[in-house]
């Protein structure tokens, strides 16, 4: 009895360690991988998932060339991204095999899948976006930094002669939304805040903000702008001096030119998506 325990015993440690073994082969085998050299390296590009961490792709997003290139391999940041985003299977890769695959993807033959925009706007949604939410609150936005904005605003919402009740269910016009939270953000966020940013932003305002908060916000923006809004529907003070049935309507377009890079100039409100 005893001699079948030890026996079984020595049988298992066996296979123990040659389960081992093999695991370890396994590990060696992806370390050197050559992955430009894989024939689907395509397909694991369209895969990459850029914010599975977020520290490492928010340091790689703030670290990209002003040039809005992806930058070399080389870079100890881009290797590291990229790490982060392959594949389970692909992540223990050496880090010449990396930095060579990110160099395919950079400059490369693997450059034309356009994935750098993907990857910027996808780490800027999930990574940077709510950290910028965070430092603004609501209570920290001026209205009347651009009261031309806030008043075409509120009109496009039928606060003209008076406030209403703000009802998140009427129809607007995203464009007067967008200006409006723009120009009532601090300079400082302004000049610095991006496209993706701003429209992430936006919708935070939309779903985290409770609409009595909205409401008086609003309110009291309508108050202080009240002027503008009787400009931007045509009374100046004088209604015939155009001649009859002419209006004068000061018209702001909100245009912003999209950039591939990460970082927008000055980022006057976008138009929203289609």
């Amino acid at each position: 009895m005893d001699t079948r325990r030890s026996r079984s015993s020595i049988f298992a440690a066996l296979l123990l360690l040659a389960r081992l073994t093999f695991a370890s082969a396994i590990v060696v085998e992806r370390q050197d991988v050559n992955l430009t050299s894989l024939p689907n390296a395509a397909s694991i590009v369209d895969g990459l998932e850029y914010t599975s961490n977020c520290t490492t792709a928010a340091l790689w997003f703030n670290n990209l060339p002003a040039n809005g290139t992806a930058g070399r391999g080389s870079n100890s940041i881009n290797i590291a991204f990229l790490r982060s985003s392959l594949p389970l299977q692909y992540q223990n890769s050496s880090d010449a095999e990396i930095a060579a695959f990110y160099d395919d993807m950079s400059s490369g033959p693997l450059s034309s899948l356009a994935w750098l925009g993907t990857a910027i706007d996808d780490v800027e949604t999930a990574c940077i976006a709510p950290q910028f939410e965070k430092q603004v609150s609501l209570s920290q936005l001026n209205a009347t930094q651009n009261c031309t904005a806030t008043a075409e605003f509120l009109s496009s919402l039928g606060w003209i002669s008076a406030p209403q009740t703000f009802n998140p269910n009427t129809s607007s016009n995203d464009n007067f939304w967008i200006d409006f939270i723009y120009y009532a953000l601090p300079p400082a966020v302004q000049d610095n805040i991006t496209d993706v940013e701003l429209y992430v932003y936006y919708d935070h305002i939309l779903s985290s903000e409770s609409d009595s908060a909205i409401n008086a916000f609003l309110n009291s923006s309508f108050h202080l702008c009240q002027n503008d809004i009787c400009e931007v529907q045509g009374y100046t003070g004088n209604p015939d001096i155009g001649g009859i049935g002419v209006r004068i309507l000061p018209f702001h377009l909100p245009f912003l030119s999209l950039k591939s890079s990460n970082r927008s100039s000055h980022p006057t409100p976008p138009k929203p998506p289609l």
